[in-house]
């Protein structure tokens, strides 16, 4: 799991990307796969996940019990999840580029131009179009080391987080075979 909290043109946009198996290891490190489809199950997915969020703000008192069951009685909580990518056994390039997706940096040099003569600074969109990048958002070179700072975690802090399988804590004799965690991210074959 990994928190980003930046959007396509470098603006506050605080989200999570996690990497989510549709199944469960038991404790010979047999796989077994879950009986529903996320596609089908989405809904239920963001529900849980808005409450789920919404109970960790309550308990660090960060919000109250009753805008928590105000807002999830919104019919837009402002929490979503997204089912639509999904990785088949042995697919290992289209697993490698969905991780580099989730772990990239905030911003590319091939992504930002600067103008030394009006001090600014574009920032052009990730996809192409055309074979070209659209400038996406302009702002002063000030502005922009501001918003490029704020994608800086603070010294210590973790950014991407491990659990079931591949936590730290597994025991090896469980963990499947080849794969190994916290480290450094490998794909197994």
């Amino acid at each position: 799991m990994l928190p980003q909290l930046f959007a396509d043109r470098l603006d506050p946009h605080p989200h999570v990307h996690a990497l989510v198996t549709e199944g469960a290891f038991d404790d010979e490190g047999r796989f077994h796969s879950l009986k529903f489809d996320p596609q089908l199950e989405r809904e239920a997915l963001n529900r849980l996940f808005a409450r789920k969020v919404m109970n960790a703000l309550v308990k660090d008192k960060k919000l109250s019990e009753e805008f928590r069951d105000e807002i999830l009685e919104w019919d837009y909580t402002g929490f979503s999840v997204d089912t639509s990518v999904r990785i088949n056994k042995g697919e290992y390039s289209r697993l490698r580029r969905l991780v580099r997706y989730m772990a990239r940096p905030a911003i590319s040099l091939e992504r930002v131009t600067y103008d030394a003569t009006t001090g600014r600074v574009n920032v052009l969109s990730t996809k192409k179009f055309d074979g070209r990048r659209t400038v996406v958002a302009g702002y002063d070179a000030l502005t922009f080391l501001a918003l490029l700072s704020l994608q800086v975690p603070l010294k210590g802090t973790h950014m991407v987080r491990y659990f079931g399988a591949l936590n730290q804590g597994t025991p090896d004799a469980i963990r499947p075979k080849g794969a190994f965690c916290h480290s450094r991210i490998s794909v197994q074959k």
